[in-house]
């Protein structure tokens, strides 16, 4: 039985679709991947093994870094929540400690994220409200400061070890709620809007919750209520109020323990953790499972060795569309405990793998994939500080340079075109994706395309889908956006033997009105304030793009509004400027050329309209556009690597 919407209620929501795993066999790692190599490293004393330590790192909006954990707090001898910022080299720029006084006694932060206006928010647990362990969230200014912060005892006993921010400012959070999964949600200064429970008469513990493309959460943990073994996965989705949608088990040999999940790029899922295996002798390896959009798993791989490898709270899938994650070995490396960095395929084939440490005890407990293709490790380290002390390591992975080589003959280099085209009349803002890969006027069929959007200016992607050209090169797909904005759209196809890689970007905004219909713009300039003024009837943009160049826009304006496309005026900087129109479906299509600089833009619709507009203004909605540079990675590693079998 699962409990649901507090605990006063309770539904009968059986636990579906157990997952069972079989034996593991040894394999090859891929041939031709190039090794990373380490950009620059930097420890930071004060970290304790076990009691004390870093256990997430993301990379901020400056380019540098920021990493939570917990230290001994000053003469209490108890520990506080660590936050430290540093630049993008990854030289310390300030550290704040929050609690751990001894009235507060011990606080542990587990998760980290940066808000919307710049600062932090930071969660974990604390033992500072009425002497039991509660969750603890604090909110900090974009130099750490302490704004607020806000205990939960009401919920009884309970850790937090996932947050994220929510449209409306807000925060939603998972976490052991008196052994529960729990799931929380709350206005912007941490106050409790909703929460509900998950689980049975064992203990539930989700380590991780991610938003969903369609709006609602994912949360992932382990569970022994409805466990074969020990302790199984459990992954749970629920809807924007935290109703549960389905669930799924996954069995491993033994024990299992969850760390991270993420969204695919194909609307499934990639779960990580480790698990007990009896491949070698009673051992953990690293555990990926891979499933679809409703949690049924389609594959799943171990790795590891004789020892035991533990993963860290970290798991991304890569600008390849493979994946990628840490942890740490000792089967490995340098002796002792070592950092141990995974690189896969978007199957699970293991493509490299690397060791970090010394003679000492190294862990690697997070990492995030950086704006540059590389990676940022964290953990802590004893095999450096020369007195046996533990530090916080920061390492910054790159690509190994190759050596020097004669000039290649080039690659045809491949055209890319990508264009958007909302559909007026349909109430969820279903957009065609139209796109085309070209070489010469020729098209290349039979390959995929990678489409990925992005809602923050560039600074993250989210994958869409990967769309495959037809015997003319063109690719066709439908978006459901779960909401109007403005989005940046990127395409990007990896090449091959023959052709160089190609990349795209566009820039799409989608207004809303009357319900059902949709203006959209679909540009390659950096579009911003687009709105729609009822008193006067115009459209307003503002275009920018570098000088030199042409930029171009395509204007949807729904048919149900416009009857008569004649008397729609163009307006750039205050002239009247040219332009096409055409039908396309339930949409009138105008299109424009000018040079690039920054001008605004206005479409008087007035005298081409009958129907009624909305009496108040609409908000401006605001797009910046960006250059993805896309990095292939090539290498050459030989590494052991575990395939789980799927028992059905």
């Amino acid at each position: 039985m699962i409990k649901s919407r507090s605990s006063i209620f309770l539904i009968a929501l059986m636990v579906s679709s157990l997952v069972l795993f079989g034996a593991v066999h040894f394999g090859t790692a891929q041939s031709g991947i190039p090794s990373l190599s380490v950009e620059w490293q930097h420890t930071y004393p004060g970290a304790t093994a076990v009691d004390g330590w870093p256990y997430i790192v993301i990379q901020t909006s400056d380019g540098g870094y920021a990493i939570a954990g917990r230290i001994a707090a000053s003469g209490s001898g108890n520990f506080a929540f660590w936050l430290i910022k540093t630049d993008a080299e990854g030289k310390m720029q300030w550290n704040r400690t929050y609690g751990g006084s001894s009235s507060s006694k011990d606080s542990k932060a587990l998760d980290l994220i940066q808000t919307s206006d710049g600062g932090y928010a930071i969660i974990g647990d604390s033992y500072a409200f009425n002497g039991w362990l509660t969750a603890w969230l604090v909110k900090t200014d974009a130099q750490g400061n302490m704004q607020w912060n806000k205990g939960y005892p009401e919920l009884g006993a309970s850790t937090a070890f996932s947050i994220i921010q929510t449209k409306d400012g807000g925060y939603i959070w998972a976490g052991a709620v008196t052994s529960h999964f729990g799931i929380v949600r709350t206005d912007a200064l941490g106050n409790i809007i909703w929460n509900v429970t998950y689980g049975g008469s064992g203990v539930d513990v989700p380590t991780d919750i991610i938003q969903t493309n369609d709006g609602g959460y994912a949360v992932f943990g382990s569970t022994r209520s409805y466990a074969v073994s020990s302790a199984d996965w459990w992954l749970i989705k629920i809807d924007a109020n935290g109703v549960a949608q389905w669930n799924k088990t996954y069995n491993g040999e033994g024990w299992d323990d969850t760390r991270k999940i993420v969204q695919t790029s194909d609307g499934g899922y990639a779960l990580f953790g480790h698990t007990a295996t009896n491949d070698l002798g009673p051992n953990v390896d690293f555990w990926l499972v891979k499933t679809d959009g409703t949690g049924n798993a389609l594959w799943n791989k171990t790795y590891g060795g004789t020892g035991d490898e533990w993963g860290g709270f970290s798991l991304v899938q890569t600008n390849d569309g493979g994946y990628a994650f840490v942890g740490r070995t000792n089967s490995f490396g340098a002796g002792g405990n070592d950092f141990w960095f995974v690189k896969t395929d978007g199957n699970g084939n293991m493509q490299l793998n690397e060791t970090y440490g010394g003679s000492g005890d190294d862990e690697g407990t997070s990492m995030v994939q950086t704006s540059d293709g590389g990676y940022a490790l964290v953990g802590y380290t004893n095999s450096f500080s020369g007195d046996g002390s533990y530090q916080v390591w920061l390492i910054k992975l790159a690509l190994a340079t190759p050596s020097p080589t004669p000039t290649p003959t080039p690659t045809p280099t491949p055209t890319l075109a990508v264009s958007c085209q909302s559909s007026a009349s349909y109430s969820n803002f279903k957009v065609g994706i139209t796109g085309s890969l070209t070489v010469g006027g020729t098209g290349i069929s039979g390959v995929p395309v990678l489409l990925s959007y992005s809602v923050n200016e560039g600074n993250s992607w989210i994958g869409l889908t990967t769309a495959t050209t037809d015997s003319s090169g063109n690719f066709f797909e439908d978006w459901f956006p779960s909401a109007s904005g403005t989005y940046l759209l990127n395409a990007q196809w990896t090449g091959n033997s023959t052709y160089s890689n190609a990349n795209t970007t566009i820039s799409f905004a989608v207004l809303p009105y009357q319900e059902q219909n949709v203006f959209s713009i679909s540009s390659n300039s950096t579009i911003s304030a687009f709105a729609l003024h009822s008193t006067s009837q115009e459209l307003s943009f503002s275009v920018s793009g570098q000088s030199g160049t042409t930029g171009y826009v395509d204007v949807y304006i729904p048919k149900s509004l416009i009857s008569d496309v004649s008397g729609i005026k163009v307006y750039l900087d205050g002239n009247q400027l040219a332009y096409s129109a055409e039908s396309q479906g339930d949409s009138w299509l105008l299109s424009f050329t000018y040079q690039h600089s920054t001008h605004e833009v206005v479409i008087n619709l007035g005298s081409a309209s009958s129907t009624s507009f909305i009496q108040s203004q609409l908000g401006e909605l605001v797009i910046v556009g960006v250059v993805i540079a896309v990095i292939a990675i090539v290498a050459v590693a030989l590494v052991l690597r575990k395939h789980k079998i799927i028992i059905s």
